[in-house]
């Protein structure tokens, strides 16, 4: 929640540019923290590591909510008539309802460790 809050006077201060730059490469980069941190577990079975899996989703999930997430609808909106931002939204809606049907399936299928390395490096 202080992330989306904060989010509006960030990018005020920032700009929507630099920060779409900047928090999507934050954004890889916890993901291949959270990758290391899992591979690390699963290898050594250090249990101490898991609070640093946490506290990379937490900073992930700021990222986000710092760029990504706002700053996408705010092009869309901008950019787009009314019927591209149905069109948009729609589309959104339909690959995260795909996205979330294969997820469970990613993850009995490979390693936690390999799916945040995939993400991070995408």
């Amino acid at each position: 929640m202080a992330g989306a809050i904060s989010s509006s006077f960030i990018l005020t201060y920032y700009g929507r540019k630099t920060m779409m730059v900047l928090t999507v490469f934050g954004c890889g980069i916890f993901f291949l923290i959270m990758g290391f941190c899992e591979y690390e577990v699963a290898k050594t079975n250090k249990m101490a590591l898991n609070y640093l899996i946490i506290l990379s989703c937490c900073c992930y999930l700021i990222m986000f909510q710092w760029g990504p997430g706002p700053i996408a609808w705010i092009y869309m909106s901008e950019v787009m008539n009314n019927k591209g931002v149905a069109v948009g939204t729609l589309l959104n809606i339909i690959f995260k309802f795909i996205f979330a049907l294969f997820t469970s399936s990613l993850f009995n299928k490979l390693s936690s460790a390999t799916i945040f390395f995939g993400f991070g490096i995408i």
